[in-house]
């Protein structure tokens, strides 16, 4: 199961639970989120063969009067031929719609722990969008991720393909 599975290349080095809770130690602030999740889904574009599991933490943002921002915290792993774990900061917006439903993108910086042919660097830009729907204190969401060292922009020499994942998620307020 993914959620177990060690790595071949490293058997032994859970490096996405050590991250975390390295921040969760350094900044306390982080433990009063606003909405905490996880997502589950399978990869598509060039990681059809990938699952992906990832837990979210989200605290919304008074950044602009009105503006609905929030900072995302991305801890994860995926399984298939690029097997990874990685972690990432982000800053995001939800756009409502009619009713419960809306509309929400971020876009930060993470870090992966293997580079590999379809991620060349362990630095990574990392964009989420997608529609959310909330009922009660729970939100639920399907989402595309995609991972990027940026390559077109920067013009690395390090390959670039890239990880893509549709995700379902599922998150609680508090």
């Amino acid at each position: 199961m993914l959620l177990y599975k060690q790595s071949n290349n490293n058997p032994a080095n859970p490096v996405t639970l050590r991250i975390l809770l390295t921040l969760l130690l350094l900044l306390p602030s982080l433990l009063r989120a606003d909405l905490i999740g996880i997502d589950v889904g399978r990869g598509n574009h060039n990681s059809r063969d990938s699952t992906a599991v990832f837990f979210r933490y989200v605290r919304d943002l008074r950044l602009w009067e009105g503006m609905p921002f929030y900072g995302e915290f991305l801890a994860g792993r995926w399984d298939g031929g690029y097997e990874n774990q990685s972690f990432s900061l982000g800053l995001g917006l939800r756009y409502p719609l009619p009713g419960d439903w809306s509309l929400g993108a971020s876009g930060g910086i993470g870090y992966v722990h293997e580079r590999n042919n379809h991620l060349g660097t362990h630095p990574q830009f990392v964009f989420r969008f997608g529609i959310n729907y909330r009922f009660g204190k729970n939100e639920l969401s399907l989402t595309q991720r995609h991972y990027s060292n940026g390559k077109g922009l920067f013009r690395w020499d390090e390959p670039n393909v890239g990880e893509n994942f549709i995700m379902l998620g599922l998150a609680r307020e508090f």
